[in-house]
């Protein structure tokens, strides 16, 4: 009864700020659960619990929590918490740059999906598959599998497939260079629901990248004030904060790059992962390494740079691997250095590489204006 009524509580404040008194209890959830030797009742005990420790730093330990939630949905023997179970942890094995990780889970869901037929799951694996195409770069083969989990989602009546699908396809559209044709829907969707807080740094960020300079800053001071706490702390926060960073970027906003920094530096060290799984930015530090490059503390932004390029390198994450040349090389470009330029080249013809292999014509026609730009 306990574990039932603490986990009851913890699902309730959803993805806020969870009090320590609740903390508390739902640790003694857990032992209890384990000296009772039920594994029903340590499934639920440790899907609150780390529901209850969602902060950067406790990745980790989430990691150990998923990994023994697996093994007592296993006990369980019912193959519908097993497939939550590999769900939840594929968040913290992308935010760890654990891709092999990620692959493995996702085949197994494959097999067990295919074994059981329910649409709901069909839905889960679906939606999966298009975060980790999306992260190749095989920007169709995404959009296919984005458009079929909607799809599945229409059969089981998701409330919350609409929005899975609408990040998913601002995601792909990002990467193509196609935002301006979701400029209107975007400012649309803000402008008509009052709850639409979480979309207001996707707008600011779409302003941003078509060069409506104006548009984009009426947003980023909207957003601004208070470390940023118009922001809401839940499953989208860690994205939205990356946002406001290339936001800030285009703003070349010093003062907000110093505040935006020590608000995202916690996630220095991980992938951006966008809700649970809809899909992943890349690592946080080429965020970083943008505000760094802004308020012109280079040897930060070198650092981060280099961080990002080896993580992003590591999770497959192709399309942010390119992207991280192109920001480093602007970044060496701006310090100037001895060395730099000869160093700028190659990022530039590294992200070139890239984007000519995965399609990205926008980022081809930036690194061509940079270049110009370089030789000027």
């Amino acid at each position: 009864l306990r574990v039932r009524v603490v986990c009851g509580l913890i699902r309730a404040q959803g993805h806020r700020m969870i009090p320590v008194v609740l903390k508390t209890l739902v640790d003694q959830a857990v032992a209890m659960a384990r000296r009772l030797g039920e594994p029903e009742a340590l499934y639920t005990a440790l899907e609150a619990k780390a529901m209850a420790y969602p902060q950067p730093e406790m990745l980790g330990e989430r990691l150990a929590m998923r990994k023994e939630l697996l093994e007592s949905a296993r006990q369980i023997g019912d193959p519908a918490p097993l497939l939550d179970a590999y769900v939840l942890r594929m968040e913290d094995l992308l935010a760890a740059g654990d891709i092999e990780g990620v692959d493995q889970d996702l085949e197994t869901m494959g097999r067990m999906v295919a074994e059981i037929g329910e649409p709901f799951y069909s839905y889960c694996q679906v939606t999966k598959q298009a975060m980790r195409t999306l992260l190749d770069g095989r920007f169709s083969e995404a959009e296919q599998y984005a458009q079929k989990g909607l799809e599945y989602s229409r059969q089981i009546e998701l409330d919350h497939a609409d929005g899975v699908f609408g990040l998913q396809m601002f995601s792909i559209r990002r990467l193509q260079g196609q935002l301006r044709a979701l400029a209107p829907v975007v400012a649309q969707f803000v402008a008509s629901h009052s709850d639409a807080s979480s979309w207001r740094p996707g707008l600011a960020l779409v302003c941003a990248e078509i060069g409506d300079v104006a548009s984009a800053r009426a947003e980023f001071d909207r957003l601004a004030p208070d470390d940023f706490a118009a922001i809401p702390r839940d499953v989208l926060w860690s994205t939205c904060l990356s946002y406001m960073a290339d936001v800030c970027f285009a703003l070349d906003d010093a003062e907000r790059a110093r505040v935006l920094y020590r608000v995202l530096e916690p996630f220095a060290e991980q992938a951006i992962v966008v809700g649970n799984s809809i899909t992943c930015n890349g690592a946080a530090s080429r965020s970083l390494g943008r505000l760094a490059t802004v308020t012109g503390d280079w040897e930060t932004a070198e650092a981060r740079f280099r961080h990002a390029l080896e993580f992003n390198e590591r999770l497959q994450a192709l399309p942010w691997l390119a992207l991280s040349h192109r920001h480093y090389a602007d970044m060496l470009l701006r310090r100037g250095k001895p060395g730099d330029e000869g160093s700028a080249a190659h990022h530039l013809d590294r992200a070139c590489q890239l984007a000519e292999r995965l399609g990205m014509a926008a980022l081809l026609d930036d690194v061509r204006i940079l270049r110009s730009r370089a030789a000027d």
